[in-house]
């Protein structure tokens, strides 16, 4: 069988190299004071060139991380189809291990339905032969009968159990009418069940700009300054 071909490791940067990048960006940062008109065009200025500082310290990242992720893709393919393969037999093993929980669970059911079917025919003997011997006077002997009457029949399935795994029971719901799901949490108070749709309402107050209102919603205006790049 051939060899595998080995896959390059991809060279990380020298930190020296990247400090010396990143030099020019780390100076001391003078107070903004914005008392004058000259004052308040310079600061604009800044923090234009500020999102173009912005964008060259994010690309020069960008580069840094291209070996990282090189890195990490490399590695990850190398363990995959061992995983893939694992995880591909713990599934198969599991849906394996509950058709035959399945099966017999019907068994045990079928078995204990079979049981019970008899245990209700002999009680009602019982109770009718209780019945005649009362009417003959015969309370002690109808008594008697009632005292033994037999236990409710419980089947309990033999099937092996299998060490360091357990059966867990996930429970699920999703609403299929949404009008009547609404009105039960109205009636029974479970409006915590009830989520906002909050992507909804930030369209709505873009579209009307606060001129619909919506009762039970604060709808609000903020300003926020949006620079370019110089």
């Amino acid at each position: 069988m051939p060899a595998k071909k080995q896959t390059p490791m991809p060279k990380l940067p020298a930190v020296a190299d990247v400090e010396a990048k990143l030099a020019p960006y780390m100076g001391e940062l003078k107070p903004i004071v914005i008392q004058t008109d000259e004052d308040y065009t310079g600061a604009g200025a800044e923090l234009r060139h500020l999102k173009t500082e912005q964008k060259a310290v994010t690309a020069m990242k960008t580069e840094a991380l291209k070996p990282v992720a090189e890195l990490r893709d490399t590695i990850t393919s190398w363990f995959a189809p061992a995983l893939e393969r694992l995880a591909g037999r713990e599934q198969a093993l599991k849906k394996a291990i509950g058709v035959y929980d399945s099966f017999k669970e019907a068994e045990r059911r079928r078995i204990e339905a079979e049981l019970r079917d008899a245990h209700a025919k002999e009680v009602a003997a019982a109770l009718a032969e209780a019945d005649r011997l009362a009417e003959a006077d015969q309370m002690e002997a109808a008594e008697a009968i009632l005292d033994e009457m037999p236990m409710i029949p419980t089947v309990i399935s033999a099937k092996p159990k299998l060490s360091g795994i357990s059966t867990r029971e996930l429970w699920h719901a999703e609403v299929t009418d949404f009008t009547e799901f609404l009105v039960w949490c109205i009636d029974n108070s479970r409006l915590d069940l009830l989520q906002a749709n909050d992507q909804a309402l930030q369209a709505h107050a873009r579209m009307t700009k606060g001129g619909v209102p919506i009762e039970g919603v604060h709808i609000w205006m903020e300003k926020s300054l949006a620079a370019r790049s110089a």
